[in-house]
């Protein structure tokens, strides 16, 4: 599993048998499922004290006096 650093996305990679699969997870709402370990991952617990991006519709502006 890999964790984007500018927005709340995952890309999972799994084996199937002698394949491997690919799948990738986005948003804070999503969960990340690794059945390997017998776990889920919720992206918003990953991304939980990341900082906001300036992409984030969730983000603080913070004003600045001109």
């Amino acid at each position: 599993m890999t964790a984007a650093s500018e927005e709340a996305r995952a890309e999972v990679y799994t084996r199937d048998g002698s394949q491997w699969r690919y799948e990738t997870v986005a948003g804070l709402d999503a969960t990340v499922r690794l059945p390997a370990i017998g776990a889920a991952l919720p992206l918003a617990a990953v991304y939980e004290d990341a900082p906001p991006t300036p992409e984030d519709p969730e983000a603080e502006v913070e004003a600045h006096p001109s």
